[in-house]
Parts: C-alpha cells; structure tokens; sequence
C-alpha cells in the first residue's frame, strides 16, 4: 500500500493520523512508522527525484526492534575525500562530532520524549537506571551526523539513520551490551550504574 501524501489544507496531526496506521500495516515498526511519516510531512515540498529517493529508503532491512539491519562493508577505496570536511545545507561541517551543529526538529523531539518516557515507564526501576531525553537528542544528533560521513548505501535519510541508532542506543541500555560489539561510540552518554557507563 502507498504511503499517503499530505493533502492540502490538512494539518501536520492529521497527517500523522492518516499515514502511521498505514505504514504499520505495511510491516513497519511504530518507531520506524512515525519516522516515515514525520519525514513525509517534513518533506512534502520535495521534487520528484528527492521522492525517489525517499522511496529507495523505505526498502531498507529493518530489524525486529526496528533498528536498520547492517549490510555488507563496500571494499576500501585507495581514491581520498577530496573534500572531507564538506557539510550540508542543514547541518555545518564536522556535525558529526560537535552534536551541536545539529538541529533536532519539533517533530522528532515528540518521538524522542516518547521513546524516553516509554522506556522509563518500562525499564527503570527495574534496572535503577533509565535515559533522559537530553540523551535520546544527543545519540540522534550524532546520527545524523554520522549519515553524512557513513551509511548504509541502502538509507538515504538522515532520520531514518539516527532514529536507528537511537534506538539501538535503547537496546545497550536494556540490555547491559550492544547488539553489536562494535558499537562503543555513545558509552559517555550511558547512565552511572550501566556495565559500560564510564561513570563511577
């Protein structure tokens, strides 16, 4: 079923309504829904081939827990960067790792504020420990930094990228480990208590 498009004179919520029942009546996650969908409306004066793009997205590998599924390294280039430090019109040079030359929109802190809150609500007293949404914005700023220095070639949205990482950022808090062992790169933010939180 086709992702619906905003329609005119309808509102953001309204949209939102519309959209994520049929996103997840596609298969998707409601994390992975939501972000579609807010990615839809944020998008909804693209150009035809900023849609294709889009489209190519959604066909991304997605995991149980909605995380995005990683696919096969592409072999190392011997060609440099010509430009490395070249950054977007939306975020400066080196967002990747100065998390405040990202800007989180209104829309994405409402599913980070509600991934945090679920969480907690879920997990916390249970563990002694749970997350904040000053965390969640963080690990979703570096994401989005991080998509634009490596990415899956299967992604090409920015959100869809760093809402995956949140939400593999929940699971290392959830579960005391990492789904993979080579994801170390948000052990500051984890909260004192953790296994691999730095904090004493």
């Amino acid at each position: 079923m086709p992702v619906p498009k905003p329609r005119r004179g309808e509102t953001e919520e309204q949209f939102i309504s519309r959209c994520v029942p049929v996103e997840i009546g596609a298969g998707k996650e409601l994390d992975v829904a939501q972000g579609i969908c807010y990615s839809m409306w944020q998008n909804r004066n693209m150009t035809t081939q900023q849609r294709v793009h889009q489209k190519i997205a959604r066909l991304a590998d997605v995991g149980p827990r909605g995380g995005i599924r990683r696919s096969k390294k592409a072999p190392k280039s011997d060609t440099k960067n010509p430009n490395p430090k070249r950054g977007s019109s939306r975020n400066k040079p080196g967002a990747a790792s100065n998390t405040r030359g990202v800007k989180v929109p209104k829309s994405v802190e409402k599913i980070l504020q509600k991934k945090a809150d679920d969480f907690n609500e879920r997990y916390k007293k249970k563990l002694g420990y749970g997350t904040s949404i000053a965390q969640l914005r963080t690990v979703y700023q570096r994401g989005v930094g991080a998509f634009q220095s490596s990415h899956s070639p299967r992604v090409t949205s920015q959100q869809q990228w760093a809402l995956a990482r949140v939400n593999a950022y929940l699971y290392l808090i959830k579960n005391g480990r990492p789904q993979n062992k080579k994801y170390t790169g948000d052990n500051d933010l984890l909260p004192k208590g953790h296994p691999k939180s730095d904090k004493k």
